[in-house]
């Protein structure tokens, strides 16, 4: 899961996670934090199943290394070495995408 949130949105889906018996590992990756510099982590939550909170932004990771990894990923994308599985689906029919079900990535397209 990818938060551009935190605080208590991100204290809700900890609950949301906590109440799904037997789901499989969560790695949790906390980017933002718009909505509230502190989120409590339960500690159930931690011991219900495999889970893994990390940060990610400018400070995480030096920026000579993404300025070196983003030009390599670019170029792999300009090179179609990368191809996604997905459906797209106009934002309209968001309903749909969110029924698909397993299968491709869907992907909501403004448009």
């Amino acid at each position: 899961m990818f938060d551009y949130l935190w605080g208590t949105p991100a204290e809700s889906a900890f609950e949301a996670l906590h109440s799904i018996p037997g789901a499989a590992p969560t790695n949790y990756v906390e980017i933002g934090s718009v909505a509230g510099e502190d989120a409590a982590v339960p500690a159930s939550l931690l011991r219900s199943r495999p889970f893994r909170l990390s940060g990610s932004g400018i400070g995480s990771f030096p920026v000579d290394r993404y300025l070196v990894q983003g030009v390599a990923y670019l170029q792999v994308l300009a090179d179609g070495k990368i191809t996604v599985d997905a459906t797209t689906y106009p934002l309209e029919q968001c309903t749909d995408a969110w029924n698909a079900g397993p299968g491709p990535r869907a992907v909501l397209t403004a448009g």
